[in-house]
């Protein structure tokens, strides 16, 4: 285990119970360092740096408890465990109430303090994970548009992004966004009536086309027809009246 892992916060006014544990959680791998008092502990305590906190209930100054009330009262988020000589269950409940990790009784088990301690190192770091998760989710939503919040808030509530589909049987179909959102979560403007569809499709046709050929298409097309020649109007009826004569002969 290092400092990456997380440190033990020693806090203790015996300094022979301070160099004991210090020596024991330094042999098992475990990063410690050491203080006299809380009021130092808090002074040079980094909220960044990952770690919990060991202290011992009675000392000169400032208790165990009132070091966890400190904590709350400045927002510090660490967890603390308390190991004492002089327990009982009031004093106990007390310490659990007010957030602490665990309540330990001098003598202690040695494995029993390094377990208790790994598993607040190890919630330390969740916590921390979790906290620099969400402060990224966070900075990705300021990063949102107006519009955009909008159609998230209507996702969250239940609402369907895309067009509705048919529901699974037995499962009722999830409301569709309202036909503005929907637009704008898709990118696209909207079409506001049904006039307008058959001139989107048309230029939706004529940009599929452009990609496809590298020239635009209908252009390409009306020229082809004008190079035909055109009948006038009096040839046209030349040869529909030719058509016609033609039939009754074959009817004789």
């Amino acid at each position: 285990m290092n400092d990456h892992d997380g440190t033990v916060f020693l806090i203790d006014d015996d300094p022979g119970v301070r160099d004991s544990l210090t020596l024991l959680l330094s042999l098992k791998g475990v990063s410690t360092q050491p203080f006299a008092n809380a009021e130092s502990f808090i002074a040079s305590y980094q909220p960044e740096r990952p770690g919990c906190v060991l202290t011992d209930l009675r000392m000169p100054g400032m208790t165990g408890l009132e070091l966890q009330a400190a904590l709350h009262e400045r927002q510090i988020e660490v967890p603390v465990v308390v190991l004492t000589a002089h327990g009982d269950v009031a004093t106990a409940r007390a310490a659990l109430k007010n957030g602490a990790f665990d309540f330990l009784e001098k003598p202690i088990d040695d494995a029993m303090l390094l377990d208790v301690l790994r598993n607040a190192l190890r919630v330390d770091r969740a916590r921390r994970a979790a906290a620099a998760e969400q402060a990224t989710t966070d900075r990705r939503f300021e990063r949102l548009t107006h519009r955009e919040r909008e159609i998230l808030a209507f996702i969250a509530a239940g609402h369907q992004a895309a067009f509705p589909s048919a529901p699974s049987r037995g499962v009722a179909a999830a409301p569709a966004l309202p036909p503005s959102l929907r637009a704008a979560a898709y990118g696209r403007p909207l079409i506001s009536s049904v006039d307008h569809a058959p001139t989107l499709c048309r230029k939706q046709q004529r940009t599929a086309c452009r990609r496809r050929n590298g020239f635009n298409c209908f252009s390409h097309a009306r020229n082809t027809r004008s190079d035909r020649p055109r009948q006038s109007h009096t040839a046209r009826r030349r040869s529909a009246d030719f058509q016609a004569r033609t039939a009754n002969a074959v009817r004789r």
